[in-house]
C-alpha cells in the first residue's frame, strides 16, 4: 500500500483506522502514543535486567570463581523458556495482553529481591531460584509484548519501530553493565537488584497508560468460538498444536527457527564464559566486564543507528542473513585475543552486524504471522532459539573446565557463520499475507 496516496482509498484507509483504532500508518512514528509509552517502558526496563544481570555475574564468579557456577545463572534463565514457553503462548493469544504484561511486570519486581533476603550457604541458591521465575514471568511478558507490538505499529512503520527498540536496547547494553561493576565494587549487590526491581514498576506504569482498543488487546473475547467439547488440558494441547501446525508450514518461520537454532548454540557458549575469557585470556579483572560488555553496546547502538537509516534500502532477509555471518565471523577473530584492548575494539566492531539481526528478525515475523496467532508463533520461535541456547550454556558450563574458552569460543564462531549462510540462501525473498493466509486454511481452524 502506497501511503502517500491521496484520494478516495486513503480517505477510506484513515476513516477505517479512525474507527476500529488501528494504527494511522500516515502518522510519524515518533507521533504514536502507545508506541512511546511500549518503547520508554521496554527502554528503563532493559537498563535494569542488564544491570542486574552484570551485577549477578560478576556476584556469582566472587562468591564461587568456577566456571561451572557462571555458567549455571544462564540455564536458570533459559529453563523456563524452554519448559514453559511453547504453552504460555497458548494463554497469551487467550488473554488480555496488557493485563498479562502488568501482572509479569509487577510479579518481576517483587521477585527481583530475593537474593537479599537470604544469606550465607542459601544465597547461591537464592540467586538461582530469582532468575528462574523471572525468566518463567517472562515467558508470558514477551509474547504478550510483541503482540501487542503487532497491532500498535503499522507493518510500513515496523522496521523503523524495530530500529528505535534496537537503539534503546543498546543504549541500555550500555549504561547497565558501564554503571554496574563500579557500583558493585562500592555498594555490593543490594543497588544493582534494587533498581531493577524499579525499573519493572516503570514499566508496568508505562504499560497501564497506553490506550489500545479491547478487541487488539484481548482478541481472543471477540472471536467467534466454535463448540468443542474439549476442554482443560485438551483444548491448550490443541491450540498448542494449531500453533506449531501453523509455524511448520510457513516457510519463514521454519527457517528462521533453523538458523535460530545454530546460532544460539555457538552464542550461548560466549554469554556463558565472556567473563571467564576476561580473566583467563585477557588476563584482566572481572571488574572490567563491564567495560567489555559497554563496547559492544556501543556497536549496537551505532549497528542500529545505521540500519534504521538504511531500512529502506536493505530488507528484513538481508540484516539477518548478513549479521548472522559477520557476527560468526568475529567471534572467530575474537577468540584469538589476548589483550584487553584489542578485544573491546573487536566486541564493539562484531556487535554492529547484530543490531541488523535483531532489526529485521521482528518484522520478518509479523509480516506472515497474524495477530491471533503472535503469542504461540512468538514463543514457539523463542522456545526454539533459547532452548538450544540453553543446552549451549550446560555445554560450556561444563566443557569450560575441560577445554580453552578460547577454543570454545572459536569452534561456537563457525556455527554462527554457518547459520548466516543457510539463512541467505534458504530464507524467501518474498513471504507475505497471501501464504499466510493459505498456511491458515491449510492448518485448519486457527483460533485462538
Amino acid at each position: 500500500m502506497q501511503i502517500e496516496s491521496s484520494g478516495p482509498v486513503a480517505t477510506d484507509t484513515l476513516a477505517k483506522s479512525a474507527r476500529t483504532g488501528a494504527p494511522n500508518p500516515r502518522r510519524r512514528l515518533v507521533h504514536n502514543r502507545n508506541f512511546v509509552l511500549l518503547a520508554c517502558a521496554q527502554g528503563i526496563s532493559n537498563v535494569g535486567d542488564f544491570f542486574f544481570t552484570t551485577t549477578l555475574l560478576v556476584w556469582i564468579y566472587e562468591l564461587t570463581h568456577q566456571a561451572g557456577a557462571v555458567g549455571s545463572i544462564w540455564v536458570a534463565e533459559y529453563a523456563p523458556i524452554f519448559l514453559l514457553g511453547p504453552f504460555a503462548g497458548v494463554f497469551v493469544d487467550r488473554w488480555n495482553r496488557r493485563t498479562t504484561m502488568l501482572t509479569a511486570d509487577i510479579a518481576r519486581a517483587a521477585l527481583t529481591l530475593i537474593p537479599l533476603l537470604v544469606a550465607g550457604a542459601l544465597r547461591l541458591p537464592a540467586i538461582y531460584v530469582s532468575v528462574f521465575v523471572l525468566g518463567a514471568f517472562s515467558r508470558f511478558f514477551m509474547p504478550a509484548k510483541a503482540a501487542l507490538l503487532q497491532v500498535i505499529v503499522p507493518e510500513e512503520q515496523r522496521g523503523q519501530a524495530a530500529s528505535v527498540s534496537q537503539t534503546l536496547m543498546a543504549i541500555s547494553f550500555i549504561l547497565g553493565p558501564a554503571i554496574a561493576t563500579p557500583l558493585y565494587s562500592l555498594f555490593g549487590p543490594t543497588i544493582a537488584l534494587t533498581i531493577n526491581a524499579l525499573s519493572f514498576g516503570v514499566s508496568a506504569l508505562c504499560v497501564s497508560l497506553m490506550r489500545v482498543p479491547r478487541e487488539q488487546l484481548h482478541p481472543y473475547a471477540y472471536q467467534a468460538q466454535e463448540a468443542n467439547s474439549q476442554q482443560g488440558l485438551q483444548l491448550v494441547l490443541r491450540e498448542f498444536q494449531e500453533g506449531l501446525t501453523f509455524v511448520r508450514k510457513t516457510r519463514t518461520l521454519l527457517i528462521l527457527i533453523l538458523v535460530s537454532l545454530l546460532a544460539m548454540l555457538g552464542a550461548g557458549a560466549l554469554n556463558s564464559l565472556d567473563i571467564v575469557f576476561v580473566a583467563q585470556r585477557l588476563h584482566s579483572p572481572t571488574s572490567l566486564y563491564g567495560t567489555l560488555m559497554a563496547a559492544g553496546g556501543v556497536g549496537v547502538l551505532v549497528g542500529a543507528v545505521v540500519c534504521g537509516l538504511l531500512g529502506k534500502r536493505i530488507t528484513p532477509k538481508a540484516m539477518v542473513s548478513w549479521g548472522v555471518m559477520f557476527l560468526g565471523i568475529g567471534l572467530i577473530v575474537y577468540s584469538f585475543q589476548t589483550i584487553f584492548l584489542g578485544a573491546v575494539i573487536l566486541n564493539f566492531l562484531i556487535c554492529i552486524p547484530q543490531a541488523g539481526l535483531n532489526i529485521g528478525f521482528g518484522p520478518l515475523i509479523m509480516g506472515v504471522t497474524p495477530g491471533k496467532m503472535m503469542g504461540r508463533v512468538q514463543s514457539v520461535l523463542d522456545t526454539s532459539m533459547f532452548g538450544f541456547s540453553l543446552l549451549s550454556a550446560t555445554l560450556a558450563s561444563f566443557l569450560g573446565q575441560l577445554v580453552r574458552v578460547d577454543i570454545l569460543f572459536g569452534l561456537c564462531g563457525g556455527l554462527i557463520v554457518l547459520a548466516g549462510i543457510l539463512s541467505l540462501f534458504l530464507l524467501p525473498a518474498h513471504e507475505g499475507q497471501p501464504e499466510t493466509a493459505m498456511v491458515a486454511e491449510n492448518a485448519g481452524d486457527l483460533h485462538s
